[in-house]
């Protein structure tokens, strides 16, 4: 494995367990989810860049040109595309288009636009190409993750929220 792709990994898991467990907690200690979470646009989109993050990194850790990793990966693009597709319709405050979703929005169109890369040069075997695009989408992935961390984002109002739970013990 490449240093650049145990460092991705490395970094997914960063961004993945903290939020879950940002999650978990919120849940458990009965506070209602920021009002983020009430869209479903942002829910749907949220869940499914957990899921990616999740399997992105399965995909790293497990062995390849095996029928398994062939599904997994079909399975990883389709959920890519509906991320890139829905963080291109998300949408808070209508007319508002904030620094980070114009971010977020060129990712979704690199993502949309090295997934064809991905399935082609996996199906012809050129594997240094496909390991590298792979790597490409799981660092945006990763960067439009570490983004929602911010406190106005709904990862970020996550932590918020867990923050003012604790101070109200």
């Amino acid at each position: 494995m490449t240093l650049a792709v145990r460092a991705s990994l490395w970094a997914g898991l960063a961004i993945l367990v903290p939020t879950l467990g940002a999650l978990a907690a919120v849940v458990i200690s009965g506070r209602p989810l920021p009002w983020q979470f009430g869209l479903p646009a942002v829910s749907l989109h949220v869940a499914l860049g957990l899921a990616a993050l999740t399997l992105g990194a399965a995909q790293i850790l497990l062995a390849k040109r095996v029928r398994r990793h062939r599904l997994m990966g079909y399975i990883w693009c389709v959920l890519l595309a509906v991320i890139s597709v829905s963080g291109l319709a998300v949408h808070l405050e209508p007319g508002q288009v904030t620094p980070i979703h114009r971010i977020s929005s060129l990712f979704s169109v690199a993502t949309l636009a090295l997934l064809p890369i991905v399935i082609h040069a996996g199906r012809t075997g050129q594997k240094r190409t496909h390991r590298n695009a792979i790597v490409a989408i799981y660092l945006l992935l990763i960067t439009a993750g570490a983004l929602t961390f911010f406190p106005h984002r709904a990862i970020g109002s996550l932590f918020v929220t867990l923050a003012g739970a604790s101070a109200d013990r």
